[in-house]
């Protein structure tokens, strides 16, 4: 009597991927696989014996994180694989053992490996800006969020506009000095924002910064967010703006709110966006303020207020 050993590890809708098998003459052994963690392995045991007698199947893990087979006494138990810290694996080990009717028995052992799965951070810039020649400095305040809890570095840099010095690129926020910007120029100055988590996940986001004297000055584009609504409290507002260039090139539009309860915008990108107006604190009217900047390839960037009253219902 032999027993040997397959390993299949559960896909979902995917069906069962088999990782390894023995020949048919039982003389290939199965002595490890690679697993990721937090996926449904299920462990196939078979017995072969020549006077076709009812076979005992005993599963015994020896080794690794405890993990709960789903039964210890069938040919086929699953596991689900443990959680794995980035960087690292885990080894566990399990033995089956096949008994005949007179007692007599053969055993195999197969090592499952489990591999950790890297998460890619979620990192945002923070919110464009304007800047104005009165004010010092601005920073842009950064933020990543890392489902692995991993560590992470932090780089900026500069994607467009007139260059500029960066100093402390290696910081979660970056600041820029008044002293440093033209502002005379129409461009907005880009800075882009990467985290990466040293395992192979990199994420980056953009934020620009707006010089303020050019807005006043420039007369190649103009916006237009449109008169002040007045809405009540849980209904869906609108905001639409509408723009134009001296050459007719496209306009590309960001918004940001400025003042009023916390509305949470259906998108921050586009000619039109949506948001439920909040409910109001003591049934009092409040005015919401949401500032949408344009800029056009050439022609640089306009801005413009969009104005929300909002009544108890």
């Amino acid at each position: 009597m032999q027993a040997r050993l397959f390993l299949i590890l559960s896909l979902g809708l995917a069906g069962l991927l088999l990782i390894g098998s023995s020949g048919l003459g039982y003389a290939q052994t199965i002595e490890s696989v690679d697993v990721v963690e937090n996926k449904l392995v299920t462990l196939i045991g078979e017995g072969y014996d020549p006077d076709a007698e009812d076979l005992k199947y005993s599963w015994q893990q020896l080794d690794g994180e405890k993990v709960e087979l789903s039964s210890y006494n069938i040919p086929m138990p699953q596991f689900m694989a443990p959680e794995v810290e980035n960087g690292m694996i885990k080894v566990l080990s399990f033995q089956l053992t096949v008994t005949d009717p007179f007692g007599a028995e053969s055993s195999d052992i197969v090592e499952v490996i489990v591999n950790p799965v890297n998460h890619v951070p979620i990192v945002s810039a923070g919110r464009d800006k304007i800047i104005f020649p009165s004010i010092n400095a601005i920073t842009l305040v950064g933020s990543a969020v890392d489902a692995d809890d991993d560590p992470l570095t932090f780089k900026w840099e500069q994607t467009s506009g007139p260059e500029i010095e960066l100093v402390n690129t290696d910081l979660r926020y970056l600041t820029i000095v008044s002293p440093d910007i033209d502002f005379s120029n129409f461009e907005p100055l880009v800075f882009k924002l990467t985290a990466d988590d040293g395992f192979g996940g990199v994420a980056s986001d953009t934020a620009a910064v707006y010089p303020y004297h050019a807005l006043l000055q420039n007369r190649l584009i103009s916006i237009d967010a449109g008169p002040l609504q007045t809405v009540r409290e849980g209904e869906t507002v609108t905001m639409d703006v509408t723009g134009e260039t001296s050459n007719g090139q496209p306009i590309r539009y960001s918004w940001a709110q400025l003042i009023g309860t916390s509305a949470s915008l259906n998108t921050y990108v586009g000619d039109k966006v949506q948001f439920i107006a909040p409910n109001l604190v003591n049934e009092e009217p409040e005015l919401l303020s949401f500032q949408v900047t344009g800029y056009s390839e050439g022609n640089g960037w306009a801005s413009d207020i969009a104005l929300v009253r909002v009544l108890p219902f």
